[in-house]
C-alpha cells in the first residue's frame, strides 16, 4: 500500500535514495504496459492505446522498468529529487520571476506543498510504465520530454490512450482521438484520468527552474476543467518518475487557472 508522501518528510530523503523494489502480493496482477495498438502517427508523433484487463497494481518493480531505472539513477546523482524540495523550488522560482501574470505559477506548487489540494504519493505502476515507455523513447535526463495519456474505465478494464514524441511538450490528441472516445463512451467507458509527466531540466539547475515539480501548471488546469466539461473527467495526475500528485475534479476548482 502506497503511503501519503507529504505525511512522511522524514522518510522522503530515504524513500528517493535508491531504486526502491516494491513486490506485489501473491496472485496480484503484474505490472506491465500491454502491447500497444497504433491509433495515429505524424512524424515522432506517436497515439497508441494500451488495454488493461484491470487497473494496474500499486506495487512494482524497477528493474523490470530498466529505462525508468537509468533516468531515475542518473537525476538522483545530480540533482535532490525530495518531492518537498522540488515543489518549493518551483513555487521560488515563479514567485519572483519577472513578469507578474507568470507569478501566479506558484499558487498550485504552493498548495500542493502545503497538503490543501491533491494527495501526493510514490510513483504508482501506470505512472511508471508510461514515464519507461517515454524514457525508451528518447533520453529524459538529457532531452526531456512530456506525454500526456487519458485513461477510461469500465468496470475493472482501464483503456489507455498515450500521445509522445520526441519534442519538449506533449503532442495534441489528433480528431481521430476524439472519435474513439466517443465509440469508447457509448460502450460504457468513461474518462477516469488525464496524467502526464513533468521531467527535470538538468541544463538549468544552476540558473532557473529545474522542473520536476509535480504541482500542476495554470495551463494544466485549465485543459482539466475542459475534460470535465468535454468528457465528465473525474480525476487527474501529475508526476516525475519518483512521485505522483493526484487530484480529484473538485480539486480542479480549487487550483489556480488562467483568467
Amino acid at each position: 500500500m502506497r503511503r501519503p508522501l507529504l505525511t512522511l518528510a522524514t522518510a522522503l530523503t530515504g524513500a528517493c535514495a535508491a531504486a526502491r523494489v516494491r513486490p506485489a502480493a501473491t496472485g496480484a496482477p503484474r505490472c506491465a504496459l500491454p502491447a500497444p495498438v497504433l491509433v495515429h502517427r505524424a512524424g515522432d508523433t506517436l497515439v497508441s492505446r494500451h488495454d488493461f484487463r484491470a487497473a494496474p497494481p500499486d506495487a512494482w518493480d524497477d528493474r523490470a522498468l530498466t529505462a525508468l531505472r537509468d533516468v531515475r539513477t542518473r537525476l538522483r546523482a545530480a540533482l535532490d529529487v525530495d518531492t518537498r524540495a522540488l515543489l518549493a523550488r518551483q513555487a521560488a522560482y515563479w514567485a519572483a520571476h519577472p513578469d507578474p501574470a507568470l507569478r501566479r505559477e506558484a499558487e498550485n506548487g504552493t498548495a500542493v506543498r502545503s497538503g490543501r489540494v491533491g494527495t501526493v504519493r510514490d510513483a504508482g505502476c501506470l505512472e511508471a510504465l508510461l514515464v519507461d515507455a517515454q524514457a525508451r523513447r528518447t533520453d529524459m535526463v538529457d532531452r526531456p520530454t512530456e506525454f500526456q495519456a487519458l485513461v477510461l474505465r469500465r468496470g475493472d478494464a482501464r483503456r489507455v490512450y498515450l500521445a509522445g514524441s520526441t519534442a519538449p511538450w506533449p503532442p495534441k490528441l489528433p480528431p481521430r482521438v476524439d472519435a474513439l472516445l466517443a465509440a469508447d463512451r457509448r460502450d460504457g467507458w468513461h474518462a477516469e484520468s488525464h496524467g502526464h509527466n513533468h521531467p527535470f531540466y538538468l541544463a538549468k539547475r544552476d540558473t532557473g527552474d529545474v522542473a520536476g515539480a509535480v504541482a500542476p501548471s495554470l495551463s494544466d488546469v485549465q485543459l482539466w476543467r475542459a475534460l470535465r466539461t468535454r468528457l465528465g473527467l473525474r480525476g487527474a495526475w501529475v508526476t516525475n518518475g519518483f512521485a505522483t500528485a493526484h487530484f480529484t475534479a473538485a480539486d480542479f476548482d480549487a487550483l489556480s487557472t488562467h483568467p
